[in-house]
Formats: C-alpha cells, structure tokens, sequence
C-alpha cells in the first residue's frame, strides 16, 4: 500500500525484476479496505513516522487490526530515537546512503534536521548529489515514536507486543539500540 503513484512504480519495478507479482494498492494508510485478511503485515523502514498525528496514527492501526489475520503477525521497523540523533546541529550533513539512478549515475543521500520536541517531529532535509554534481533538496517531516509510547499505543489499539528486537538479526532490544523492531499480534479479549 502506498498513496504516491511514483513510489507503487518503483515497487512494481522493482518486482517484476525479482519475477514477483505483489498486489499493489493506491490508498491511504489511514483509511483502506482490501476485503482480505493477511497473515503477515509489515510497516518497513520508519513508514509509520509518515503517520503526524495520533488520530492518524490510531486510524491506520485499526486498518491493520481489521485487516490481521487472527493468528497473524503485525511488524514495525522503527528506527529508536536516541538523544544523540535528535540533538544534532541542524547545518550539519549526516550521511544517509547512495543509491544509482535510474539514467545509472551514483547518487549521494545527505540530511539535515532538527527535531521539534513540543510537536514530536522530525524536520528533516534529504540532500540529493548526482555524481554530475548537481544536487536537489527534498524535505519532510517524520513523527518520532519512543520506545514506550509506540508499545503502549499498539496496545491500546488491539495488539499485543509479541517481541522486540534492537535489529534485524533480532538482538535484544536495549538501551542504545538503533532499531525498534516490534512483532506484535492481536490482542486475545
């Protein structure tokens, strides 16, 4: 699920390279209705920061809640706000990765940010450098969800917390971890 045309494109892409056939859905988060029961549903890499508000937040986890099979997995990929990464300076550029293009020339990724805490958000600035040298800004803004507050507000919505890793090789979640990676399922009444 995605609501941006551009990114179901690169999806789908992406895709029929590795001979998949996902069903790929134009929607809102917040508000869709696929008529199908998943037995596993995974918000990947931060997607539920994208989520500002917590009406917002509470709409797309009763999707999910609807849309979970009874004996299903619900996983989020956070990232773990650690007070280091908020209090960066923000005119300094951190490194956020490369990838190449689709004309096949190497693009840099740096950020920018600065974190409202009365508002819990991410202001960031991704910072695009093509190897030719020209650069594009694209910005945004990401909700930040801490460790408690992301559980407690699973389980408000129906889920129960099944297990929690610092990453993706499912190393404890501890202090210091960089990575929230929550394996709820439905709550039993």
């Amino acid at each position: 699920i995605d609501n941006v045309p551009g990114m179901l494109t690169v999806a789908r892409r992406k895709a029929e390279d590795a001979l998949l056939a996902p069903r790929l859905v134009l929607t809102d988060v917040r508000e869709f209705e696929l008529h199908s029961r998943f037995h596993l549903i995974f918000f990947a890499h931060n997607s539920m920061g994208h989520l500002h508000t917590l009406a917002d937040l509470q709409a797309c986890l009763r999707c999910v809640h609807a849309h979970l099979a009874n004996d299903g997995l619900f996983v989020i990929d956070m990232w773990n706000p650690l007070p280091p990464l908020l209090a960066v300076t923000p005119t300094v550029r951190g490194g956020i990765g490369g990838y190449v293009d689709h004309t096949g020339v190497r693009v840099e990724v740096t950020e920018t940010s600065l974190y409202d805490d009365a508002e819990q958000m991410l202001h960031r600035v991704w910072h695009l450098t093509r190897a030719t040298g020209e650069e594009k800004s694209v910005q945004f803004k990401t909700r930040v969800l801490f460790p408690q507050e992301l559980e407690h507000l699973l389980v408000l919505n129906g889920f129960a917390v099944r297990a929690k890793y610092g990453n993706f090789a499912k190393e404890a979640f501890t202090t210091g971890s960089r990575q929230q990676l929550v394996v709820c399922t439905k709550a039993v009444a």
